[in-house]
């Protein structure tokens, strides 16, 4: 259940995202998650990258290249202090539904760039299904995304796009999923989302990081 793939989902091709280091380092789980690729940014990210002299600092640095993105950003709601479900879900619809009525895809009519969807329905024409998901003490999120074939990726912060989960599994069904990062971040599935195709529709992954 929860793999009705679809054709418009991005080929899942990691390399896009982890041959340069200032791709990876300045793209996050939410913008691979709607396919969100900001060349200007990996641009900044490569511009500084000379200046600092250790690892840690370069990653950091990179992440501030205005849009390591945030969900709610780009629908200006601030920062998110607690992450709960209901939240992300509030904040994602802001960055990308064109109209706050049609917030679930039954009623979408392909005039938003994401609509809330769940696990077993099937993405309309030029849709494919991404999922939320938040730890159990509401203080991380994370974001995967279907692939073309049905099966699951996703990319932890600033690390290589994966098809595998924390137990080194490929993500086939995304309820069996091994979530569990570490003690903070044990991931529980949120919410489905139907989420258009770049080809189809612009999605926003973000504005400046507040």
């Amino acid at each position: 259940m929860g793999n009705e793939k679809s054709p418009y989902s991005p080929i899942y091709f990691p390399e896009i995202w982890n041959n340069s280091k200032y791709i990876k380092y300045t793209h996050n789980c939410y913008e691979y998650a709607l396919d969100d690729l900001s060349l200007k940014e990996a641009s900044v990210c490569k511009k500084n990258y000379n200046k600092w002299d250790n690892f840690d600092s370069i990653k950091k640095t990179c992440k501030r290249t205005n849009t390591f993105s945030q969900p709610g950003y780009y629908g200006k709601l601030g920062k998110n202090k607690k992450v709960t479900c209901e939240n992300l879900k509030t904040r994602i619809l802001a960055d990308n539904s064109n109209n706050a009525n049609n917030m679930e895809c039954s009623k979408n009519n392909n005039k938003s760039s994401i609509c809330l969807s769940n696990k077993n329905e099937k993405c309309a024409k030029n849709y494919y299904k991404i999922a939320s998901v938040a730890d159990e003490k509401n203080n991380y999120f994370h974001f995967y995304r279907q692939n073309i074939d049905g099966t699951w990726s996703h990319k932890p912060g600033s690390t290589p796009a994966t098809n595998l989960d924390e137990s080194n599994k490929l993500i086939t069904n995304l309820e069996n999923a091994d979530m569990m990062v570490n003690d903070k971040m044990n991931y529980k599935i949120c919410n489905y989302f139907c989420v258009a195709s770049n080809k189809y529709m612009n999605t926003n992954s973000s504005s400046k990081v507040l």
